[in-house]
């Protein structure tokens, strides 16, 4: 029997989305008034992001209709789990399930900088067939090709990426590299440091199809409402 765990594949949608991190329940609800195309749900933004509130979601949930994911992590720091912190995890991706998560972001990796393929074969098992995303823990990484493989094969719909550089800016080349080995077999999101000042640059050099920005503008601000507008508007002219 084939192991492989499957997720559901990334609607298909001609036009170039975006996806606005998250890391409040007032961000989410600015992004959904914005016209986001999908919230990635989180919280806690000096530490990159870990498993939100479920109170926080269930009242998300209750506003939209649109597509939310929602990252599973127990903490900040690396990305090398123990096993009490992988059973939570399973508990969250099943306690987010029950409640209306359209899909889990995610991401395991062993101490040596390699995909951990059995922790998140079950945190994909979790999912239950739901889509799951591939975090930036993709860009930590040591060979890029490789890992790419081994999300696919995971089952996995989306690896969020920089290109491994601090900014999809600087990361385009292998943003490029990725995006052609992924082929149809999933979707590369290109986030890290994406604004409205740098899209228009990045999607001429990219042209993907989905985008990922927090769309902060302030230091310790909330999602810019104006500011996800104008992506949307530069992206979809």
């Amino acid at each position: 029997m084939n192991e492989r765990q499957t997720s559901n594949p990334e609607p298909t949608n001609p036009r170039t989305r975006l996806e606005i991190a998250c890391f409040t329940l007032e961000s989410a609800l600015t992004a959904v008034r914005a016209g986001a195309d999908r919230i990635e749900f989180t919280e806690n933004y000096a530490l990159g992001g870990v498993t939100p509130k479920l109170e926080d979601f269930v009242a998300l949930r209750k506003t939209t209709e649109i597509p939310v994911y929602v990252l599973v992590r127990p903490r900040g720091g690396d990305f090398c789990h123990s096993e009490l912190e992988l059973t939570q995890m399973e508990k969250d991706i099943q306690l987010f399930f029950d409640h209306g998560a359209d899909g889990f972001v995610i991401g395991c990796l062993t101490p040596d900088r390699q995909i951990d393929i059995t922790a998140n074969k079950r945190l994909l098992k979790a999912a239950q067939g739901k889509p799951v995303t591939f975090h930036r823990a993709f860009d930590e990484v040591e060979d890029y090709a490789i890992a790419l493989d081994q999300v696919v094969e995971l089952g996995c719909s989306a690896i969020l990426t920089s290109g491994a550089k601090k900014s999809a800016l600087e990361g385009t080349e292998r943003l490029k590299s990725l995006h052609q080995q992924a082929g149809n077999r999933l979707t590369i999101i290109v986030g890290g440091g994406v604004r409205s000042e740098n899209i228009a640059r990045l999607n001429s050099a990219l042209s993907a199809n989905f985008y990922h920005s927090a769309c902060i503008t302030q230091v310790g601000g909330e999602a810019d409402e104006q500011e996800i507008k104008r992506i949307l508007e530069l992206l979809n002219t």
